[in-house]
C-alpha cells in the first residue's frame, strides 16, 4: 500500500470512528450532568423547610449594607425638635396623623418649620377668625398655595371628618395656648415723625460676621443655610452671588428682607423661595446687611 493511501485509510478511520465516539461520549456526559443537578435542586427543593424558605426571603429583602457586612450598619438618632417633648395631647394627635396614613407630618412639625410653617404658626395666624376652622379644614383637603409662600400644599382626600375636625381643634388650640402664655409686652412712645430718609430701615454700623450670622440662623431654627451657602451654590444662589447682584443698588437692603420674610421666584430660576414668617423684623435686617457686606 502506497504512503497516501494510508494516510487516506487513516482519515477516513478518524471521521467514521473516532468523531462519532467522541460527540456520543459527549451526549452521554451532557445528559447525565443535567440529570443530576436536576435531582439535587429538586431534592433541595422538596427538603427545604417553611422556615427556611422565610429566612431566604427575609435575607433578599434585607436593606443595602446589612447584607455580608456582618452586624447591620446603626444609624445614629436625630433630634426631632419640632416633635420632642411633646404634650400628652401633641402626642396624641400626631400618632394619630401617623397612625391613620396622613403625609402631614412630611412637611409640618408642630414647634419647628419644616417643607411647610409649625401647626403652632398656623395656629397663631388665624387666632380670632371665626371661619379659621372650615377655612384650615378646605386647606387640608384640597391644598393651596400662596398663604405662606409659593411651595404648593398638595392636597389630603384621605383625611377623615372626624379626623380633620380633631386636627383642626388642635392646631387652633396651639396657637390660643401660645397667645396666653406670651408675655405682655410694654407699648412703646410713638417716636417722633420720621423724614423720608429716616424712614428707611436703619442698618446697625455693626455688621455682624459670618460666625455671628450663621450662629444667628442656628440658634433660631431659620432654615436658610438649607438652601444657600456663603461661598457655594447650593438650591439657590451663594449669599456672595446675592451680595454681588445687589452691589450697586441702593434698595437692596429692603429687598432682600421682604425675600426673606415673603420668599418669591423668577430671580434666580424658576424653584421658589419659600417665606420665612418665623424670622423677626431685626433680624431680617441684621442678615441682609450680612449678606450685603460679603465680598
Amino acid at each position: 500500500m502506497s504512503q497516501s493511501d494510508s494516510i487516506r485509510a487513516r482519515n477516513q478511520f478518524i471521521w467514521w470512528m473516532v468523531i462519532p465516539s467522541v460527540l456520543i461520549l459527549g451526549g452521554i456526559i451532557y445528559l447525565l450532568v443535567e440529570k443530576l443537578g436536576a435531582d439535587f435542586g429538586n431534592s433541595i427543593a422538596q427538603n427545604a423547610t417553611p422556615e427556611f424558605e422565610q429566612q431566604a426571603i427575609e435575607l433578599r429583602l434585607q436593606p443595602v449594607g446589612s447584607v455580608n457586612v456582618g452586624e447591620p450598619m446603626q444609624v445614629a438618632a436625630v433630634e426631632d425638635k419640632g416633635t420632642s417633648n411633646l404634650s400628652p395631647e401633641d402626642q396624641r394627635i400626631t400618632d394619630l396623623i401617623k397612625d391613620s396614613g396622613y403625609a402631614c407630618l412630611g412637611c409640618h412639625k408642630v414647634d419647628a418649620a419644616l417643607v411647610g410653617p409649625s401647626y403652632r404658626e398656623v395656629g397663631q395666624k388665624y387666632q380670632g377668625d371665626a371661619n379659621a376652622a372650615a377655612m384650615l379644614a378646605e386647606k387640608i383637603k384640597a391644598g393651596g398655595v400662596g398663604t405662606w409662600g409659593q411651595v404648593p400644599m398638595p392636597p389630603n382626600p384621605t383625611v377623615s371628618d372626624a379626623h380633620m375636625t380633631e386636627i383642626v381643634e388642635w392646631v387652633l388650640g396651639l396657637g390660643a395656648a401660645s397667645a396666653e402664655a406670651a408675655p405682655v409686652e410694654e407699648v412703646p412712645a410713638p417716636a417722633a415723625e420720621a423724614t423720608t430718609e429716616e424712614a428707611a430701615p436703619a442698618v446697625s454700623a455693626e455688621v455682624l460676621t459670618t460666625e455671628q450670622a450663621t450662629a444667628l440662623m442656628s440658634e433660631k431654627g431659620y432654615i436658610c443655610m438649607t438652601c444657600h451657602q456663603v461661598e457655594m451654590k447650593v438650591v439657590g444662589p451663594s449669599y456672595k452671588d446675592v451680595a454681588a447682584k445687589y452691589a450697586d443698588d441702593a434698595g437692596a437692603m429692603a429687598l432682600l428682607k421682604e425675600k426673606i420674610l415673603q420668599g418669591g421666584v423668577g430671580t434666580w430660576g424658576q424653584i421658589p423661595m419659600p417665606a420665612n414668617p418665623t424670622v423677626t423684623d431685626s433680624d431680617a435686617d441684621a442678615l441682609s446687611a450680612w449678606i450685603l457686606s460679603l465680598k
